[in-house]
Parts: structure tokens; sequence; C-alpha cells
């Protein structure tokens, strides 16, 4: 009981906070900052070690390479008289189908969509860019009057986009598509209001109208 109410000399003290201290040539002292480090002091540098190994892995093992690049040629969809262009490349097509142009009625060739083509009765408008007709017995096949709008291509099996491409364009009145240029199998190309080249194949005709297989190219 005497020990325990002794004073502390300060030299005591000093004895105490030098001993607290650590050696430096203790080997044992690594462990104890180790051991007395906080928790996550020991997480983080496990996750450092982890993303260490992680990036060598990466830039060491190749990667797989991607799928090769899938190149498909351009290609419109394709009529009866084929959807070729010039320089041996595909012209891509506007719209392609069936289409019996009545007598009197002007039909838009370049409306695209998969309804019918709009027209009107009679007087045309700014949009029509081909119209039927029989004058004196005779089917004629007609185009505005704006210009050179119309081409009428000689006998042939068939007919694609190089052969408007290469027609020689006439007004409508100069010398517009009849008799013989309206049967069936014959190819006439229309110059549309935008400017669009439109083949026309007939497949019949009577006094009512004409039926003709259409291709509108870009």
């Amino acid at each position: 009981m005497h020990a325990l109410g002794r004073c502390v000399n300060p030299g005591d003290l000093l004895i105490v906070f030098s001993s607290s201290e650590t050696r430096k040539d203790d080997p044992m002292a690594p462990l104890r900052n180790v051991a007395s480090a906080p928790w996550w002091a020991g997480v983080s540098g496990l996750a450092a070690v982890v993303a260490l190994v992680a990036a060598a892995v990466f830039w060491w093992f190749p990667r797989p390479a991607g799928p090769a690049p899938v190149v498909v040629a351009a290609t419109g969809s394709s009529s009866p008289s084929g959807s070729a262009g010039t320089a041996g490349t595909a012209h891509p097509v506007r719209r392609a189908g069936t289409l019996t142009v009545h007598t009197g009625w002007g039909y838009d060739l370049d409306a695209t969509g998969r309804g019918p083509w709009p027209y009107v009765k009679g007087r045309w408008g700014e949009r029509e860019d081909v119209g039927y007709y029989v004058f004196e017995g005779d089917p004629r096949v007609t185009a505005r009057a704006d210009g050179d709008r119309v081409a009428v291509l000689p006998p042939a099996a068939s007919y694609d986009y190089r052969d408007c491409a290469a027609a020689a364009f006439t007004g409508a009145a100069d010398h517009p598509p009849t008799g013989p240029d309206v049967q069936p199998g014959r190819g006439i190309c229309v110059r549309t209001s935008d400017d669009h080249l439109a083949l026309l194949t007939v497949t019949a005709y009577d006094r009512d109208g004409v039926t003709v297989n259409v291709t509108v190219w870009q």
C-alpha cells in the first residue's frame, strides 16, 4: 500500500516515455507497426496489389480480335428491267412497281411509299410526270411539257438504268411515244419533276389506259 502512494520522480517519467519509442535496431518493429495499423490500411494495400496483377495480365496476354467488319455492296431493289448503273455499279432504286395509267390522268412518279402513285384527273399540276391518252386510234404516253422529259427506247429483251441514262430525251410534244412505241415489251424513259429517271416497260394497253412496270431511280 505504501508503494502505491509513492510519488513518481520526474526521472521515472523520462524512462517510461523513452521506453515506449521503437528502437531502430528492433527486428520486430515492422511487425508491430503492421499490427498496430488500422484495418482499412491493409485492405487498401491488398487492392493495390490486385490492381497491379490485373494490369500485368492485361498487357501480357494478347486480346482476342473482334469480328471483321461486314461490307455490303450498295444495291437497290430490282425490277424486271434491272437496276444496274453506269461503270458497273448498282444504282439505287427509289421505287418500283406496276402502274396503270388511266386515260386523261396524270401521275407523280417521284412519290414514295407502298400506296398508289398520286394522280390528278384532267389538268396537271406541278408534280405530275406521266399521262396517257388515245389520239385518232393511236395510244400515246405523254410527259411534262417543261423541257426534254421523255425518251423512246429501241426494242430490246430488257432495259435498265443505263438505257435511260444514255437515252435521247425530247419534249413530250416533239416526239410522244405512240403506236409501235406503246406495244407490250417496249421501254419508255421519263425524267420526273425532281429530275429522277423513270423506266416504264409496257405490259398492256387499251383505250382506257396503259399498264407499265415502273422503276424510278434516285
